[in-house]
């Protein structure tokens, strides 16, 4: 340990799926995002919102959103509503969900591909005794009077 560098690749915060899509997928997507938010936030607003403030909030969401899958979405907007069933989510509610189990996800597949540590070495009573010395030798040569276990 120490000095050594670690060069492994780490994964993005989001899983950048809107880069991966076409123009026309893209707008599918963001309409297939903005219909799941308003089903849900349907059983929130007590009053609707006008048509041009609807859609505002369903492309913040939208925009909020767009690098995710529709199932991750989808599951981000009911984790929500199944541990906030009073409290109406915005989109950072959803956003925070899924990279916390992104994160989750990320650390056990890190953890799962780390590579495997060498096991200490067992030694032996003569081993351990010509080790220590070793060591006092080393520290007696080095000008030091104390002698190890000696």
């Amino acid at each position: 340990m120490g000095t050594e560098i670690t060069t492994r690749k780490l994964s993005a915060p989001t899983p950048q799926v809107a880069r991966s899509l076409s123009q026309d997928e893209l707008e599918e997507h963001r309409g297939q995002i903005a219909f799941e938010v308003e089903v849900v936030l349907d059983g929130y607003w007590d009053k609707r919102p006008s048509d041009a403030v609807k859609a505002g909030i369903l492309a913040d969401w939208a925009d909020t959103l767009e690098d995710w899958t529709q199932e991750q979405i989808l599951y981000g907007l009911r984790k929500w509503r199944d541990d906030n069933p009073s409290k109406k989510p915005n989109p950072s509610h959803v956003l925070g969900i899924l990279k916390t189990l992104r994160g989750k996800a990320e650390a056990k597949r890190a953890a799962i591909s780390a590579p495997a540590r060498e096991p200490e070495p067992h030694l032996t009573a003569e081993e351990r005794e010509a080790s220590r010395k070793r060591v006092a030798d080393l520290v007696a040569n080095a000008g030091f009077a104390k002698r190890i276990n000696g």
